[in-house]
């Protein structure tokens, strides 16, 4: 992956039968240590003991493996916003913006409020939503000014750059 330019890998536990918490996972997360951004799928409508993608199990994940770039998708909690706030929020990890345009405004807004700006990163859960739709949405929602907006999208540079 590395000698064809690959800089990242997606996890998504619920399609790849591999809970962030699944021992399988570690010799990967050891592969992968600092030479791949992770983005990981983060949760599902399951009960959390039953999830294998619960913004608590990723957050034990962070701590195992401290030196992996780590995305959070959906918050860091599709339909999980309340979970994921208390996971989540304030840890070395990535967050990314995809589905808070439509879902838990409150527990979105306080997950933005209590995580370091400069590791959110913009993001629409395309093809499912229109990147362009979702600027003026996810701007609106948590009451970004343009240029806090811009800086949002230009977070990943930062990520990318490392």
């Amino acid at each position: 992956l590395e000698a064809e330019g690959i800089r990242g890998i997606k996890l998504h536990p619920n399609f790849q039968n591999m809970a962030f918490d699944d021992p399988r996972l570690f010799p990967l997360m050891e592969a992968i240590g600092e030479r791949f951004i992770l983005m990981c799928h983060v949760g599902c409508e399951r009960p959390l003991d039953k999830n294998p993608a619960s913004p608590h199990k990723l957050a034990a994940l962070v701590a195992m493996f401290p030196k992996a770039r780590i995305i959070a998708a959906h918050p860091g909690g599709y339909a999980d916003g309340v979970v994921a706030l208390a996971a989540l929020a304030g840890k070395d990890i990535w967050l990314d913006t995809s589905n808070t345009a439509r879902t838990g405004k409150a527990a979105a807004r306080a997950l933005i409020a209590r995580h370091p700006f400069e590791r959110l990163l913009f993001g629409s859960d395309y093809p499912l939503f229109d990147p362009g739709e979702d600027i003026p949405l996810q701007q609106a929602r948590f009451g970004f000014s343009d240029s806090r907006m811009e800086a949002l999208m230009c977070n990943a540079d930062t990520l990318f750059e490392a």
